[in-house]
């Protein structure tokens, strides 16, 4: 699982919230909300986008939330940069659009 996907899973129990309640919220498919939960799927940011606006959180308290510098996650550092106060938008979505493509290339 990744750790993008364990926070939305994670936010979605939060708010004791099925998939299919999310699923039905968001616009998105229930077995993709299962695929990007277990990290079976890269989500674009806009998909991310979608799921958070479902969930009631905002973006940049999504990113912040839990920060930390720490390790070489990726979305660990933009978290940490938005906890800042940085705009965090164009970076989190062109590293959303780059693990698109890494995962399109593996399948």
């Amino acid at each position: 699982m990744t750790e993008l996907g364990s926070r939305i899973r994670e936010e979605r129990l939060r708010r004791n919230m099925t998939l299919v309640v999310l699923s039905r919220r968001s616009g998105i498919a229930q077995p993709n909300l299962s695929r990007i939960e277990n990290g079976k799927m890269d989500p674009r940011w806009s998909t991310v986008e979608r799921i958070l606006a479902a969930l009631g959180i905002s973006t940049t308290d999504f990113l912040a939330d839990g920060a930390s510098a720490g390790g070489l996650d990726p979305w660990a550092r933009i978290r940490h940069k938005a906890e800042r106060g940085e705009d965090v938008r164009d970076e989190a979505w062109a590293l959303a659009a780059n693990t698109s493509r890494r995962a399109m290339a593996r399948s």
